[in-house]
């Protein structure tokens, strides 16, 4: 009876270890978290982790010390300027741009 309990215990601990290795190595990956919001980008985002970034036809968008752990979107007209002031801006996967 002991031996079941130590036994289901271990493997908990193990399964519990083993998510959360998953998890660190994804955030530090910069893969995409389900908790990383999207942006709708029509001025500046000064730092903050975001999953996508949407800049909206004819908007500007500022990134300054932003974490992008997705793609960024320009929209027709729309234009881009990325800082490293207040710190790393990094954008993990790709920049679109339309005409």
């Amino acid at each position: 009876m002991k031996t079941n309990y130590l036994r289901n215990k271990l493997a908990l601990v193990v399964s519990l270890s083993i998510v959360i290795l998953f998890g660190v190595i994804a955030y530090a990956s910069g893969i995409a978290l389900p908790t990383d919001p999207d942006l709708v980008c029509t001025g500046g985002a000064i730092g903050g982790t975001f999953h996508n970034v949407v800049v909206p036809a004819g908007s500007s968008c500022l990134l300054d010390g932003a974490r992008v752990t997705g793609d960024v979107t320009v929209q027709a007209g729309g234009s881009l300027v990325v800082f490293t002031i207040t710190g790393t801006t990094t954008i993990a996967v790709y920049i679109k741009g339309d005409r």
